[in-house]
């Protein structure tokens, strides 16, 4: 097509750019395929962003053989970036995961290790890596998400240490191991121009998690001799489960251990690494079955495959290499994450605007962790807290989870650490980073590692708290702040007798009372975890000078207050999914006040003298619901709101009459934009739980080939068919929640453009999966509430979903804000 006949051709490059930007890639794809010129126009944003990610694959030949872990995917887009520099030119980000769903955070990942050897481990696979990295010269956001070991270390290597290469600003690590990388290699790290930094559920010391009984995902069949490699049932994120291979990780750890204790005899040797191989003999059969198959694009699959040699192609070498003692890579072993991550933190530090430290793993809480170190638990922060980041404005360490994440003993943010025999930590370790970073506007720490439960700091220590405190009060804009989660769900109030449960107590007060009550510009909002509900609010009250546009709580319980009644009694009839006597499930769900509840819940809210001074009043007499409380102080300025904990919580159909006092507070919410919250979809027909059934039906109601669904006559349903319809339809779904929730929210929001968007989120199935709603209420014509646009039901890991939170994640990559119309700005709803 030519250009002088192409009217395309004629319009601005910068709005045809953005036209493009709204073709789905199906669309982008024929578009490419048109001439020349939409080729040169639609490859570009095609390759934009690029997920290297494997898939699960059967054999045609042998029943049962299944590839779990099959790179082709991955090699074939690996192979175009290889041999296509202009493609490879356009790539600005790049992510890589492991087809299936990440460890539950819960029971799954302490009992997980990241360091599967056999994935991913091709010599072929890792040379085309490597040649598709050099030609990356524009890539500026790495993301690896469970990634596959020998791919997360070959992307750090190849992208980090390419002295010619790309610059990344922006790296998530999630899910992976960074051990593996020598001294050397980290050497050539270039690092200088990193700004955002995200490691997330992953271990940072040797031996973190569960070590005795951790497991790896493995590939192929498990020779006869091997009683520890098994198939797993693993949850899939869609409230069932899966099964795939695993083995014990010691039995790997046992075959490298061999291997190097064979030393210099050449007999035991050559049987340690035999036996070695043995690991790896299904992952290879595996793999040249894949090259066999695979367009060899420019030759370069032939031209690597006469540059290897035999030893080069042998497992048993690389391990080898590791630990040959003359070999400049030589590394005592290649299990220490440790060293890795502080290079990557010393050599950024320059740059860093964002460092995320969420779920981190570094303790280790098997049947061998009392020989765990304490001086490298401590150095761990000793170095942290050394580094100076000049440009850092968020610093996040969370850790609401497992114990595996808990900070040590002494360590205070606000307070003297190391007070304990034997301690090495400074006094004012925390104390003395925190001054020196003043600009920072987003802070998240544990609410009980903010202070000691007694105020014990010497005069001058106690002097430089109080400044760094009153700098924060006038730079934080988010504050975000956890406790670890009870799997019985939060109370009203915390009345423990146990002296450590009351010490954390204290030092949650103590932060209510001493930090959020002098902040004066928090604009965001987060309490997740264990946080009794009393403290929550006094936390709300706390900030009555904040001008506070998103708040956001996640529990076990539903924040808002509890609809089912007493250990849930008022909705027994309806069948929830769990034990009403086992106090674990039902003992946290104290009665509610019902007839202040309704006495209060529809009144308006109070007036509230943003000047007066903050007195803490923990308890919970009979109130006003929690929503009341966060109207009175804060309901001018807030955009976005956040509920998430599923016990207790609103049922969609069929509510118990306390819901509405507890949600008609909402109605004062004038400026919501945005309503996340959770609610509760019972699933018992005729004394079964149908979980499985229901969410056949919504997978099955995606897939356009299905049959599942199609009508063959025209008989109205009954039973079972009716019901589905009648309550689980997906449009049903959408339409129920508009009528629920609709009354609730404001008619001045309802009514601005755009109206307001909610998303309605149900745990469901025997894995628990979550799946959620996004519905937008606006007003019609003739003034009721109006089903503008729905999506769903999505789980947490389907496509759409998986982007925007990698894509909107504040505090990671450009900041995202979002159009509420009428020139109003609203921050991102991603946390």
């Amino acid at each position: 097509m030519a250009n002088s006949s192409n009217r395309l051709a004629q319009i601005p490059e910068e709005i045809l750019q953005e036209t493009l930007q709204y073709l789905d890639e199906s669309d982008l794809y024929h578009f490419a395929q048109l001439c020349r010129w939409s080729y040169d126009k639609a490859i570009p944003l095609l390759w934009q962003d690029i997920e290297l990610v494997d898939c699960r694959t059967p054999s045609s030949e042998v029943p049962d053989l299944v590839d779990e872990h099959d790179d082709t995917p991955i090699i074939r887009k690996l192979l175009v970036l290889a041999t296509n520099s202009w493609i490879a030119t356009h790539v600005h980000s790049l992510a890589h995961r492991c087809h299936l769903p990440p460890p539950a955070i819960f029971y799954e990942l302490p009992r997980i290790s990241f360091q599967g050897r056999t994935l991913s481990c091709d010599v072929r696979t890792l040379r085309i890596l490597q040649k598709a990295c050099q030609n990356l010269i524009n890539l500026h956001t790495l993301r690896i998400v469970f990634g596959h070991w020998n791919l997360t270390r070959g992307l750090l290597v190849g992208l980090l240490g390419n002295p010619n290469g790309s610059t990344i600003r922006h790296l998530w690590l999630e899910n992976c191991s960074i051990a593996g990388i020598s001294a050397r290699i980290l050497q050539s790290f270039n690092l200088q121009g990193l700004e955002s930094l995200r490691m997330r559920r992953l271990p940072l010391l040797t031996y973190a998690g569960r070590h005795d009984s951790q497991e790896v995902y493995n590939r192929g069949l498990f020779p006869d001799w091997r009683t520890d490699g098994s198939f797993d049932m693993r949850q899939d994120g869609r409230g069932g489960a899966i099964k795939t291979s695993t083995e014990l990780l010691r039995v790997q750890e046992a075959a490298v251990r061999n291997l190097v204790l064979a030393g210099n005899s050449e007999l035991d040797l050559e049987e340690a690494g035999k036996q070695f191989d043995l690991l790896f003999k299904e992952a290879h059969n595996f793999d040249d079955l894949i090259y066999s198959q695979l367009p060899d694009i420019g030759m370069l699959i032939s031209s690597i495959q006469q540059e290897i040699s035999d030893a080069d192609k042998s497992a048993t070498q690389s391990v080898r290499r590791l630990f040959d003692r003359q070999d400049q890579d030589f590394m005592p072993s290649d299990a220490d994450p440790f060293p890795a991550f502080l290079h990557i933190l010393e050599h950024s530090a320059a740059s860093l605007t964002s460092l995320n430290l969420d779920w981190v793993l570094f303790r280790r809480t098997d049947r061998s962790a009392s020989s765990e170190s304490q001086s490298s638990l401590e150095n761990l922060f000793n170095t942290l807290f050394k580094i100076r980041f000049p440009c850092l404005r968020a610093f996040q360490f969370r850790n609401a989870v497992v114990p595996e994440a808990e900070l040590p003993q002494d360590v205070y943010l606000l307070d003297t650490c190391g007070v304990s025999p034997g301690s090495t930590l400074e006094p004012d370790l925390c104390v003395a980073w925190l001054e020196m970073h003043p600009k920072l506007r987003c802070l998240a720490w544990s609410a009980d590692r903010f202070f000691r439960h007694r105020k014990e700091t010497t005069p001058e220590l106690q002097s430089r708290v109080d400044k760094v405190i009153s700098k924060l009060g006038r730079s934080l804009e988010d504050l975000r702040v956890d406790t670890v989660y009870s799997r019985s769900g939060e109370f009203k109030t915390d009345n423990s007798d146990d002296p450590l449960d009351a010490a954390r107590r204290q030092s949650r007060r103590r932060f209510v009372s001493e930090f959020a009550a002098r902040m004066q510009k928090l604009e965001s909002l987060k309490l997740e975890g264990g946080i009794p509900r009393d403290e929550k609010r006094e936390a709300i009250r706390a900030l009555r000078q904040s001008p506070l546009q998103k708040v956001v709580m996640i529990g076990v319980n539903c924040p808002l207050g509890n609809t089912w009644g007493f250990c849930g009694r008022d909705i027994g009839s309806l069948g929830i999914n769990e034990d009403p006597n086992d106090p674990d499930d039902f003992g946290s769900l104290e009665e509610e006040d019902k007839d202040e509840i309704i006495r209060l819940g529809t009144t308006g809210p109070d007036t509230v003298d943003s000047n007066e001074v903050f007195e803490a009043e923990y308890g919970w007499p009979p109130s006003q619901p929690l929503t009341h409380t966060l109207a009175s102080y804060h309901a001018n300025t807030i955009t976005e709101l956040k509920f998430c904990g599923y016990r207790g919580a609103p049922l969609l159909w069929n509510p118990t009459p306390i819901a509405q006092y507890m949600l008609a507070p909402l109605r004062h919410f004038h400026n919501l934009r945005h309503l996340i919250l959770s609610l509760w979809l019972h699933t018992l027909w005729e004394g079964d739980h149908r979980d499985d059934e229901i969410l056949d039906y919504w997978l099955n109601r995606r897939d356009p080939s299905t049959t599942a669904l199609v009508v063959t006559n025209d008989e109205e349903p009954t039973g079972w068919a009716k019901e589905l319809a009648e309550k689980y339809d997906p449009s049903v779904m959408a339409a129920r929640i508009v009528t629920l929730m609709g009354p609730y929210i404001s008619e001045e929001a309802k009514s601005q453009s755009g109206g307001v968007h909610v998303r309605a989120s149900f745990c469901i199935g025997s894995y628990g999966g979550l799946f959620d709603f996004d519905v937008n209420i606006g007003k019609a014509a003739d003034g009721s509430d109006e089903l503008r646009s729905w999506k769903g039901p999505r789980e947490e890991l389907h496509p759409e979903r998986r982007a925007e939170k990698l894509k909107n994640r504040r505090w990671f990559g450009m900041p995202v804000r979002r159009d509420l119309g009428d020139g109003k700005r609203s921050m991102s709803i991603s946390l």
